[in-house]
């Protein structure tokens, strides 16, 4: 079956891969990446291969076939624009050092292949700010060893776990301040002072709630309904309990 293989120096011509393949040898004596002349020694495109700076660290590639099997990619047009302008340093690439082998090995075999522990997501927009039509079936990731999948297990359960501590805690709070405020109004009478207890406030299923809930967030929950109905509120301890006094405003 015909391919064809579009570029700025061919046009549209029929691709046959043997004859590619046979032809590639010359080509590269006489050629860069999108069928450049050969590039002079003392240049970034130095013999048949281009070197590239990614965040300090230097890879170098070869220009045929390498580069010249994407014409359009961003490391062919730089590397062409840096043999036209003589350029004698490695052509700098604002990319990430780790994902750039991956950019490479796509520029060479159409195909990526990842640890288990690198992203698919991180490699694909990788890849596509290259200039690269790089799709998810084209990346195959390494199967992941069962210790691997156990250690991420535990962390992912660790991790809900804490975040449904910080929810239950919030709950808590909120809870004891409305039991708070329920028992205070049991109390109001003849706008005397009174006090209500954290243990006098709980109902039988919440004995503890000093572990349940911070009772500095409960004062302020608690303050909030005060203010309104006219009742100043303090937090301090009664019998070694948590209390909350109330007393109405003057």
């Amino acid at each position: 079956r015909k391919r064809f293989f579009f570029g700025p120096t061919f046009g549209q011509v029929p691709f046959h891969p043997q004859e590619e393949l046979q032809r590639r040898p010359m080509a590269a004596q006489a050629a860069g990446p999108r069928g450049l002349k050969r590039p002079r020694a003392d240049t970034a495109v130095a013999g048949d291969t281009v070197k590239f700076n990614v965040g300090g660290r230097i890879f170098e590639v070869l220009s045929e076939p390498t580069l010249s099997l994407h014409p359009l990619s961003l490391l062919s047009i730089l590397a062409e624009e840096a043999d036209e302008a003589g350029e004698n340093k490695p052509i700098f690439v604002e990319a990430d050092p780790d994902l750039f082998p991956y950019v490479l090995q796509f520029h060479r075999d159409r195909k990526i292949l990842i640890p288990h522990n690198v992203s698919q997501e991180a490699v694909l927009r990788e890849t596509r700010r290259m200039g690269l039509d790089v799709k998810p079936e084209c990346i195959l990731r390494e199967e992941a060893p069962i210790a691997f999948t156990f250690a991420m297990a535990r962390k992912a359960v660790e991790a809900e776990k804490a975040s449904n501590d910080r929810r239950v805690k919030r709950l808590a709070t909120q809870f004891l301040a409305e039991l708070v405020i329920r028992e205070a109004l049991l109390r109001v009478e003849n706008a005397r002072p009174f006090s209500v207890s954290a243990c006098e406030a709980v109902v039988p299923e919440m004995s503890q709630p000093e572990v349940a809930a911070n009772h500095s967030s409960v004062l302020r929950k608690v303050r909030q309904w005060a203010n309104k109905q006219g009742f100043e509120v303090a937090l301090g301890h009664a019998a070694g309990e948590p209390t909350y006094f109330f007393q109405f405003n003057t």
